[in-house]
């Protein structure tokens, strides 16, 4: 951050995300038409209600969730469900319970996002770079947890190199 001319810092760059109203209302126009043959946008809606319950229902208690617990919530993280075992393997189920504590532990904590997926994927990582589906996995316990403080920021929904 650099100062400006009024002695206060910059704000650190951030993505730019440039919507137009009528990019939003033909893209939300496309998806209710492709929705409808399969139950329309509120059988999605009621699907992504139910994605969060269980999330949440499952990590209740972050500090006790079980292996099984895990197993069957990352089924429903595209990103993660195939690498987590690997995880598992490598930092041990009890630092991935503790990691996944911690992560939650005053995550309503305002601006403290960024801080707290860091920790996640150093306390994981084991001194090493951290697998990027690590933050993927950060970021679905978040948004499924607090879904109305956290919005999904996995690679498949934000990518800054594709520009999603």
């Amino acid at each position: 951050m650099t100062p400006y001319a009024g002695g206060m810092p910059e704000a650190p760059s951030r993505p730019v995300l440039n919507l137009s109203g009528e990019r939003l209302r033909q893209a939300m126009a496309s998806l209710i038409k492709v929705s409808e043959p399969v139950g329309g946008i509120e059988r999605f809606a009621a699907a992504v209600k139910l994605r969060g319950e269980i999330i949440r229902g499952r990590l209740a208690s972050a500090g006790r969730v079980e292996l099984s617990d895990l197993v069957e919530i990352v089924r429903l993280m595209p990103t993660v469900r195939r690498k987590i075992g690997s995880l598992i393997e490598a930092a041990g189920w009890t630092t991935v319970r503790a990691a996944i504590a911690e992560l939650l532990a005053g995550a309503t904590e305002p601006g403290a996002a960024n801080r707290r997926i860091s920790e996640f994927d150093a306390r994981l990582a084991g001194g090493r770079s951290a697998p990027r589906f690590v933050r993927d996995l950060a970021a679905e316990i978040l948004h499924g947890v607090y879904p109305e403080t956290y919005p999904l920021m996995t690679r498949w929904v934000w990518d800054a190199k594709t520009n999603t």
